[in-house]
């Protein structure tokens, strides 16, 4: 037995309810590939980071070691001038001069040395965050190619139930197809099925007559919500 075109009818409205299930299941995807580029981003921000941090760390330890070797070379020039001196006037007063250089040598190798030890750690800690970063972006991408291979697997799929329904709508009259697709911009599910005599959107009670249209194939729109209606006992009947 060929099928009517209300079971084609029927059938197109089974197909459009994969077909939105598909596209929920692609969204779904689509939203967690959003999520993980998110935290992506996020492990790479901590990363640039650690790498601002060593930046800065090693920019201050430069400035420490050229302020160093700036009083070295202040040192080693008073030391040469106090070796050729006219008097004890001015012996002394190189001599302090020194003596300020080396207090303040003295200051400032204690911050290089605290300056050399947080560049370490620096060092450390972007390792750490590179090798950190590598392992989740590897994970994330890796997540998200297997996303993107189920989405274009699931586009296949949508195609292939896009051909079916053309072909089903090809045998389905203007008038139901232009009633559906109305209630189709209305509400999720345009079309329900009765049951136990009530419609199973809204529960709304079917008037006998109605039940008899329906369990003649034909199609009935709901009173109270306005939905296509049918009866499975009638669409599967031989």
């Amino acid at each position: 037995m060929s099928d009517t075109p209300f079971e084609h009818f029927i059938q197109l409205v089974q197909v459009d309810q994969q077909i939105n299930t598909l596209h929920k299941s692609i969204q779904a995807l689509e939203k967690q590939n959003i999520a993980l580029s998110q935290a992506d981003a996020a492990h790479h921000a901590v990363l640039d980071k650690a790498k601002l941090k060593l930046h800065d760390v090693r920019k201050e330890v430069d400035s420490k070691e050229l302020e160093m070797k700036t009083l070295d070379l202040q040192e080693a020039d008073k030391k040469k001038r106090i070796e050729h001196v006219a008097n004890h006037k001015e012996y002394q007063s190189i001599k302090a001069e020194i003596d300020l250089l080396k207090k303040t040598q003295h200051t400032l190798e204690d911050g290089l040395m605290q300056a050399w030890n947080q560049l370490e750690s620096a060092k450390k800690e972007l390792d750490h965050a590179q090798d950190e970063y590598e392992k989740l972006s590897k994970t994330t991408q890796d997540q998200i190619t297997s996303h993107n291979q189920k989405i274009a697997e699931i586009n296949e799929q949508v195609n292939v139930l896009l051909a079916q329904r053309a072909e089903k709508e090809k045998t389905v009259p203007a008038e139901w197809l232009e009633k559906y697709a109305v209630m189709r911009a209305r509400v999720s599910d345009p079309v329900v099925p009765v049951v136990d005599g009530n419609c199973s959107a809204c529960f709304y009670k079917i008037s006998t007559q109605d039940m008899q249209f329906l369990n003649r194939r034909k199609l009935v729109q709901c009173k109270d919500c306005f939905r296509l209606l049918y009866l499975p006992e009638a669409h599967g009947a031989a």
